[in-house]
């Protein structure tokens, strides 16, 4: 293993006022945040530019968080058994309003954010994080807390550029 992940639980609470999603019954909302830490000596993680420059904690490691959201079944056995990952687009949670017809929200917790309530009354469990590092907190968007590489002291800035190519 690479290091240690805690997973820090800041909010568990009724989704939608408990709102029944038919025989699945009422969701539950949990929000949160994962802290990771990575070891940049290994060779899996030489990849990661200017991982190297980071601050190590007294372990050798380099730690980083994200921000998580859950929507689940209150009861997990009237669930389908499914998780359902949704890579948000820029912090913003979007498969509510996209597959159940729901008003956005990036912080959903009343029955308007649920819509049509598709795929909870087909038992999905639904989970968001954080993952780009370089957006800005507000609005409920989800963010990831990377850490800031030095050379000599200083901040290392510049331009960043991100690409995607899917292959399949």
């Amino acid at each position: 293993m690479n290091g240690k992940i805690r997973l820090q639980i800041d909010t568990q609470e009724s989704f939608a006022n408990g709102v029944s999603f038919g025989d699945v019954g009422p969701y539950e909302r949990i929000a949160g945040h994962v802290f990771f830490e990575i070891d940049p000596d290994a060779p899996e993680n030489r990849v990661i530019v200017d991982l190297d420059k980071t601050q190590r904690n007294d372990s050798g490691l380099v730690g980083y968080s994200t921000d998580f959201f859950i929507l689940r079944p209150e009861k997990l056995e009237r669930g389908n058994q499914r998780l359902l990952y949704d890579v948000n687009n820029r912090g913003n949670k979007r498969i509510l309003q996209y597959f159940n017809d729901g008003v956005h929200s990036n912080n959903p917790s009343e029955s308007q954010h649920a819509g049509n309530g598709f795929l909870m009354r087909r038992g999905y469990s639904i989970v968001w994080s954080g993952w780009q590092g370089d957006l800005l907190p507000g609005d409920g968007r989800l963010t990831m807390q990377l850490p800031i590489p030095h050379d000599d002291g200083s901040e290392i800035k510049g331009p960043v550029r991100m690409e995607f190519i899917a292959d399949e």
